[in-house]
């Protein structure tokens, strides 16, 4: 490890200090031009269950804004990443840029992958880039509203647990093959 990354590491272990606050959930689905409807329905499910235990930010793209949640279609890089390390819980679609922006942000995202069966993106590349990372434990996939609900809804505001094993994975897979590699998706 580099002493670069060492410092990256180290700075994603300062605690946050939220306790007892309702916990910070930031949705994104990316710049595609695809509705991504069927997350902003498992979006507004999660807030109906859980209305006081959440703020909802939404970035939401050519999507509808869910009920309940506060939000806006785009924004610059810098602010996304400013709002991925503020949150609690990311849940974003299955793109390599969604998902390096949360680890990048210290924080192991909610994955809902884009499907092309439901006309929400071109090919399944989501799918696949999704469950690879699954498989080595960087991302948590989400199939159904149901999974979503209790993932989001078993969070409880711990993300020190998660930041030290995200940073580290990710960081040597950074190390590895390279950040522009890991946002386009090399499974090696």
């Amino acid at each position: 490890m580099t002493e670069a990354t060492k410092h990256d590491a180290a700075a994603l272990e300062e605690p946050t200090g939220r306790t007892g606050a309702p916990v910070r959930v930031l949705v994104t689905v990316g710049t595609d031009h695809h509705q991504f409807d069927r997350l902003m329905t498992w979006i507004e499910a999660w807030i109906a269950a859980n209305p006081s235990a959440a703020q909802v930010t939404v970035q939401h793209g050519y999507s509808r804004l869910p009920r309940g949640a506060e939000g806006f279609s785009m924004c610059s890089p810098a602010d996304l990443l400013a709002l991925n390390q503020e949150c609690d819980v990311v849940v974003t679609q299955g793109g390599p840029g969604g998902v390096m922006d949360s680890l990048d942000g210290g924080i192991r995202p909610i994955v809902v992958a884009r499907l092309v069966a439901l006309d929400e993106v071109v090919d399944d590349h989501q799918v696949s880039f999704a469950r690879h990372m699954s498989g080595v434990g960087l991302v948590t996939l989400a199939s159904t509203a149901e999974e979503l609900v209790r993932l989001a809804s078993e969070h409880d505001g711990l993300r020190e647990l998660f930041r030290f094993a995200v940073s580290e994975k990710y960081f040597r897979l950074r190390e590895k093959v390279g950040t522009a590699a890991v946002r386009a998706g090399a499974p090696n």
